[in-house]
C-alpha cells in the first residue's frame, strides 16, 4: 500500500497541533518521552549484547554457561546504576518470569531438554533479559496497550525458536503453545511496562 506525500504532510500537520495544544502537552508530559541520542548507546548495547546472551543460552545451553553469564555481567556494566536504581523491580520481574517458566512447565506447555524443571541456562537467560528489559524497555512505561502487543508477538517466537534449536519440546499443539504464550507474554509486558522506570538512565553515574 502506498501513502500519497500530502497524506503523510497531513498526518504530521496533525500530530504537531494536537501535541502543542494545551490538553495534550499536559497528557504527553506524563509519558517517557522516545529514545534520545543522550541515552540511546546503552539501551544498544543492552540489546545487542542480549542478542548473544540470548543465542548462548538458547542454542549453547549448559556447555556455555560461562560464556552466557560473562556477557550479562558486560551488559551490566554498562548501566551499572540504572539497574541499582531499579533493584526491586528486577527482582520482581525475575520472579515472575521465572514462575511464568515454571508453571508452563507444570502445566505441560514445554519440556526443556535434559530435565523435568528449568534448566540453569534458562535461570541466566532470565537474569539477562531483566536487565535489558530495565534499560531498553524505559520508553513503554505506562504504555500499556503497546507493551501487551510486543508481549503477544514476539513472546512466542522465542520459544518457538527454541524448540527449533533443540532446547526445549512443546507438548501441545503449537497454535495452542502460541496462544499460551501470547497471553503470558502480553501480561508479562504489561508488568514490565508498569515497574520500568523511564528516569533511570539520565544520570549513569
Amino acid at each position: 500500500m502506498t501513502v500519497s506525500p500530502a497524506f503523510g504532510t497531513t498526518t504530521c500537520a496533525i500530530a504537531k497541533v494536537a501535541f502543542y495544544s494545551a490538553p495534550f502537552r499536559r497528557c504527553n508530559s506524563r509519558l517517557p518521552k522516545p529514545p534520545t541520542r543522550a541515552n540511546m548507546n546503552p539501551r544498544i548495547i543492552a540489546f545487542v549484547i542480549f542478542d548473544g546472551v540470548w543465542l548462548s543460552a538458547v542454542w549453547g545451553r549448559d556447555p556455555w554457561l560461562w560464556l552466557t553469564a560473562l556477557m550479562i555481567a558486560v551488559m551490566f556494566a554498562a548501566t551499572p546504576a540504572a539497574l541499582w536504581r531499579q533493584r526491586r523491580a528486577f527482582i520482581a520481574i525475575l520472579l515472575v518470569g521465572l514462575l511464568v517458566e515454571w508453571l508452563t512447565v507444570l502445566f505441560g506447555v514445554i519440556q526443556f531438554t535434559g530435565t523435568n524443571g528449568i534448566p540453569a541456562w534458562l535461570y541466566l537467560l532470565w537474569v539477562g533479559f531483566t536487565g535489558m528489559a530495565l534499560v531498553v524497555f524505559d520508553w513503554l512505561h505506562r504504555r500499556y496497550l503497546l507493551a501487551a502487543i510486543a508481549g503477544a508477538i514476539f513472546g512466542p517466537v522465542t520459544y518457538l525458536a527454541g524448540a527449533r534449536f533443540g532446547a526445549a519440546e512443546l507438548l501441545l499443539p503449537v497454535p495452542w503453545v502460541i496462544a499460551v504464550y501470547a497471553i503470558a507474554w502480553a501480561l508479562l509486558m504489561i508488568f514490565i511496562s508498569r515497574l520500568v522506570n523511564p528516569e533511570a538512565l539520565k544520570s549513569r553515574k
